[in-house]
């Protein structure tokens, strides 16, 4: 996404995990990090205080509700993108914190030529059809890791692995505007405590049934496409 915005000009490095991410930012130099804020080994917050470049800017990702902003600003983070966001957003975001000239602000999300209604997600491959299904295979192995981690979690009624399976596909469960979102928000870890254990199965029940459903529509729909 970002190399289609700055057409290739900005030199991007990723990385696997923390550990890397931390090591990297000891022995280089950088302009700007992009890190999620959940994450398991070191939550974003924590990362950011250990960054010992000072002039870095920092812009996080989060699930999240809004109203965390403020705290992430106090954090040290220069910017939040708010999951899902589009391909605007992050153009707006970037130019806002790095001031530079090379990112497109007038940004065309073509339609997918896909006849599926996961075309929000296929949106930033352009019309490339081997890109648009790699997307979708993306989005299978996510919903199947999702639902894995729910029926795992589910079998203990396990508050604390429903809030993290919560926080992973809530962005992409939003970006298709699945019926479960609302669920889905109140599995988070600041809402999951107000949910009866009744009302914590069926919510969790509901999810599951949806993201089987749409795993087996993305399936079929690979299948007659490949």
């Amino acid at each position: 996404m970002i190399i289609k915005l700055t057409d290739g000009k900005w030199r991007i490095t990723t990385c696997k995990d923390v550990k890397q991410g931390l090591n990297l930012l000891a022995t280089k130099k950088f302009n700007l990090l992009i890190t999620d804020i959940e994450m398991p080994a070191l939550g974003g917050r924590d990362l950011v205080m250990k960054i010992e470049q000072k002039d870095l800017k920092v812009i996080g990702m989060t699930a999240h509700e809004k109203d965390i902003m403020p705290s992430l600003l106090s954090a040290g983070f220069s910017a939040c993108l708010f999951k899902p966001f589009t391909l605007q957003e992050l153009a707006e975001t970037l130019s806002k914190v790095t001031s530079s000239e090379l990112i497109k602000l007038s940004v065309t999300e073509e339609e997918t030529k896909l006849p599926n209604r996961f075309s929000s997600l296929t949106a930033f491959a352009s019309g490339d059809t081997d890109a648009e299904r790699e997307i979708l295979r993306c989005f299978l192995t996510d919903l199947r890791q999702g639902i894995s981690l729910a029926e795992e979690a589910i079998k203990s009624l396990d508050r604390k692995k429903l809030s993290h399976f919560a926080h992973k596909v809530l962005p992409f469960m939003t970006m298709v505007e699945a019926s479960t979102v609302d669920k889905l928000k109140s599995l988070l870890k600041e809402n999951i405590q107000n949910l009866s254990d009744e009302e914590l199965l069926l919510s969790v029940e509901a999810i599951i049934s949806e993201m089987k459903e749409m795993a087996n529509e993305v399936d079929a729909f690979l299948v007659d496409n490949c």
